[in-house]
């Protein structure tokens, strides 16, 4: 059918729907927002499964990145499912489908429109505060009048809800779909701790893993195969900081250079024990570690490769929560010996 914004709605919908959204305001907005959260949940896999990334501790200009990609991906997507089902999976759940004025569904072109248009007219683009205003006005110049929306009318669709109130299934339904996303979206960004190698390591397993982790953790150090720290222009020569003096106020941060590593193995080629020294530039006292760059990792390398590892382990959390002074390392689940002699400190890592 032709688009034009002359169209009108349905005249007579069936007995149980209402045309144009009528009363139903808020379960339009969250059907939306529930099908733009599931777009978000499945990028957010897909950089955590496929591409290794650490989904919770991005940066905000990659968090705004990521809304503009999945907006773009939700703007060929959700005309597909208009243009085959006539709903989304947000509108399903909130029993909202979307027609043309003829009671067809949407062919692809006006569906493409109507998500277009809902982008300009009903969302700013999501550029910041526009967003907003643009959601004010949809709100108070369409919504409370229970008039059809621009993007509505540009499309020449028509908005069909069930008549009846909001059901109590409505809520429930939203809410454990919103569950289940967290959960699957906790899970996928925990599979990637799981390092290429586990059991007994070699040295070079042992390199992999922890060059894997890093670049997880975003640490600044990597190793080649024979365990040797590989330097790129990209790294600088502060690889970690330690507290000085009593860990108060009159504490001061001290950067440090490169730790040495040496590797104990046995007979086999396999990892017995992996020790890091660092030398500081003073002669004092170090109390306790604040956080040390390739050491947390070099942890995981190891902690990470044991059998009774998995995605869920609390093992990666407890080992960071003893790196920042807040836990025993004891209770890591992996053998870590400090030895500290004048200004030099030496952590041993063992298996």
């Amino acid at each position: 059918m032709p688009i034009s914004p002359k169209t009108k709605p349905l005249s007579e919908p069936p007995e149980h729907l209402t045309s144009n959204g009528d009363g139903a305001v808020w379960r339009r907005y969250f059907a939306r927002g529930l099908d733009g959260v599931i777009i978000a949940a499945i990028w957010s896999a897909i950089l955590a499964l496929c591409f290794h990334v650490n989904i919770f501790a991005r940066q905000p200009w990659r968090n705004f990145l990521d809304l503009y990609i999945e907006a773009a991906a939700l703007l060929f997507i959700e005309p597909l499912l208009l243009t085959l089902f006539g709903t989304t999976p947000g509108k399903r759940i909130f029993g909202i489908s979307v027609l043309s004025a003829t009671g067809k569904r949407l062919t692809y072109q006006e569906a493409f429109l109507r998500t277009f248009e809902v982008y300009r007219f009903g969302e700013g683009f999501y550029l910041p505060i526009y967003s907003l205003i643009r959601n004010y006005i949809s709100y108070n110049n369409k919504g409370q009048k229970n008039e059809p929306r621009q993007w509505d009318i540009s499309a020449g669709s028509v908005l069909l809800i069930k008549r009846r109130q909001t059901s109590w299934y409505q809520p429930l339904a939203y809410l454990l779909v919103l569950a289940a996303l967290a959960a699957a979206l906790v899970l996928a960004a925990f599979v990637p701790r799981v390092p290429p190698n586990t059991g007994r390591l070699t040295v070079a397993q042992f390199a992999e893993n922890y060059n894997y982790l890093a670049r997880y953790y975003k640490a600044k150090a990597m190793l080649d195969s024979s365990g040797e720290w590989y330097i790129t222009e990209t790294v600088s020569d502060d690889w970690g900081e330690l507290i000085l003096g009593d860990g108060t106020a009159d504490g001061f941060p001290l950067r440090l250079g490169t730790p040495e590593l040496r590797f104990e193995t046995d007979e086999n080629g396999y990892i017995t024990s992996v020790e890091f020294t660092y030398t500081s530039a003073l002669d004092d006292t170090v109390i306790y570690f604040e956080y040390i760059d390739p050491l947390y990792p070099a942890a995981l390398a190891v902690a990470c490769a044991q059998k009774e590892y998995s995605a869920l382990s609390s093992s990666a959390d407890r080992i960071y929560d003893a790196l920042r002074g807040y836990l025993d390392f004891s209770e890591c689940g992996t053998q870590f010996a400090f030895s500290i002699s004048g200004s030099t400190i030496t952590i041993t890592i063992t298996p």
